[in-house]
């Protein structure tokens, strides 16, 4: 079942001991005076910014707080995951540093000009959390395999403690979080590269693992894991399919979870109030840039907390409740052209804006550009001219993923996917505008269009089968749709004659993607293609089919 409540309770666990953990000094008081603060960082083309605001006045609306947040300091890099310590005077998070080459965990009190750098491990670390007392930071530390690591390390430096480790896939970067008694870490892992993310419980003693959920197999899981503050319950992200997400709660150490938000958007963070009668929400239920919602307990509409201009994720409050930090990022993804005929060629801009733009295909005839952009606060397809003029908004889908964009062979309509509501279906629309007309069916999850160059099928990505296979239909439309490959693809392509069928197919762990061909004229389908090349999964979407096939 897709909703973790068809699961059953969550059982009860034992009694962990209290780990060992120094307590940590108090600190010095300042001569800055607390008031309403923001940490901003920024990168050449990817900025992100902490916004810090505290509350003066118990009763000031947390979207008021938001809205007075003034910078602090400014730092090269990029910093992500803050947690506040428990006095609420200093913040833990990852940073990749003032040379942005190695992303550890640093420390910074609020009084401070500069962090303090707690880890100089040359493995990426994330995620840090305080323990109860504020004596010890745990963050997780991604090894080979590809695996976490939670470690524990003294807030004041010295000796680290590696407690366990678990497996992950390449591109997760899991949530840790400690309980309020100090006896449990949640975060999540990922038991093989083709099942779903669940949540585990670690003993903070011993280090042992407890799986915590048990997601459908072919939905994405669960992720995003935090502890109530009286350590009663657990909030977490479920993932039904890419951006289709939502928040459920789950009583600790036992108890059937149940549904909080049921906007079917992408959700990319969660944090507590300190009351622990809401949970603040980093979604994109509004659109695909991410917004900060304040979710009641009781129900109801929730209430925003961000403007619609920042994109913020991450957010933490302190444990009085008086601060809230989150992280602001912002892009400058820009579109550009290379000429492959000329060797002494660079690259020219050629559509740019102050939004991401990006996934770029050329017309058939070379003479129009087809891309994605944000610039209207949600992914549309747009065209231009192939130098970039004339920019025009093609697709008005308003919904939380638009891209993929192909053309089809006579360069009359552009094929498309894009996520409305709980699935993701195939689109057409005429390159010269009007209305988006679906191609495939609502049950099923659809993606990457990939038009055939004959202009007869139209091939994609598709779940209907109970896992991510390549389908092919006729591309003016209707039911005759075929399977194609068998053991898992995604991402199709083909060759310039349409002879050859390229894919990606998932492998077991510790395998990477293989990139996979099939011969269609040779084959019966549904067929399992035969590798050519190893792919990172990091980046399994980031490959073409030259001109000679």
């Amino acid at each position: 079942p897709s909703d973790p409540a068809a699961a059953g309770p969550i059982p009860d666990f034992p009694e962990a001991p209290e780990p060992p953990a120094p307590p940590l000094p108090a600190a010095a008081r300042g001569s800055r005076t607390l008031g309403l603060l923001a940490v901003a960082a920024a990168a050449l083309l990817t900025g992100v910014a902490f916004y810090l605001v505290y509350r003066t006045n118990r009763l000031q609306s947390l979207a008021d707080l938001v809205r007075d947040g003034e910078p602090f300091t400014n730092f090269s890099g990029s910093v992500l995951h803050p947690s506040f310590s428990p006095d609420g005077r200093t913040i833990a998070y990852d940073w990749s540093g003032p040379n942005d080459d190695n992303r550890d965990i640093w420390i910074h009190r609020i009084d401070a000009d500069a962090p303090a750098r707690l880890t100089t491990d040359p493995a990426l670390e994330v995620w840090p959390v305080w323990s109860p007392d504020g004596g010890w930071v745990a963050f997780l530390r991604i090894v080979e395999g590809p695996a976490a690591a939670l470690v524990l390390k003294p807030a004041l430096g010295g000796a680290e403690r590696i407690l366990t480790r678990f497996p992950i896939g390449p591109n997760d970067r899991p949530r840790l979080d400690w309980s309020p008694d100090g006896k449990w870490f949640v975060t999540a892992e990922r038991p093989e590269l083709t099942s779903p993310m669940r949540l585990v419980l670690v003993n903070a003693a011993s280090g042992a693992l407890r799986p915590l959920t048990n997601p459908a197999a072919g939905t994405g899981g669960d992720a995003e894991p935090v502890f109530s503050p009286d350590g009663r319950t657990i909030a977490y992200r479920h993932t039904v399919s890419s951006g289709v997400e939502d928040v459920y709660l789950a009583g600790f150490p036992g108890g059937t979870p149940r549904r909080l938000s049921s906007d079917n958007r992408g959700v990319a963070a969660l944090a507590w109030r300190a009351d622990g009668r809401a949970v603040i929400v980093s979604s994109r239920r509004a659109g695909s840039v991410r917004q900060l919602w304040e979710f009641s307990l009781q129900g109801g509409e929730p209430t925003r907390l961000t403007p619609a201009a920042i994109d913020a994720g991450s957010p933490a409050v302190s444990r009085d409740g008086r601060a809230l930090v989150f992280v602001q990022t912002y892009e400058d993804k820009n579109i550009y052209a290379l000429d492959l005929t000329d060797p002494e060629a660079k690259p020219r801009r050629t559509i740019g804006s102050v939004a991401p733009d990006m996934d770029p295909a050329l017309s058939p005839n070379g003479a129009l550009l087809a891309f994605r952009s944000l610039r209207t606060g949600a992914d549309e397809i747009w065209i231009s001219a192939a130098d970039g003029s004339n920019e025009r908004r093609l697709t008005r889908m308003n919904g939380p993923s638009t891209g993929s964009a192909k053309w089809t062979p006579d360069g009359s309509a552009i094929v498309f996917a894009s996520r409305t509501g709980a699935k993701g279906d195939v689109y057409t629309i005429p390159a010269q505008g009007g209305e988006a007309r679906v191609l495939t069916p609502p049950s099923s999850n659809e993606s990457a269009p990939f038009p055939s160059p004959d202009g007869r099928w139209l091939y994609f990505a598709s779940d209907r089968s109970g896992a991510a296979e390549v389908w092919r239909q006729p591309l003016a439309g209707g039911p005759d749709a075929q399977q194609i490959t068998r053991g898992g693809g995604s991402g199709p392509k083909l060759s310039p004659d349409g002879g050859t069928l390229y894919y990606v197919r998932p492998q077991a762990r510790p395998k990477p993607a293989a990139l996979c061909e099939i011969r269609l004229a040779e084959s019966a389908f549904p067929v399992e293609g035969s590798p050519i090349v190893e792919l990172d999964n990091r980046v399994t979407g980031h490959w073409a089919v030259a001109r000679a096939g």
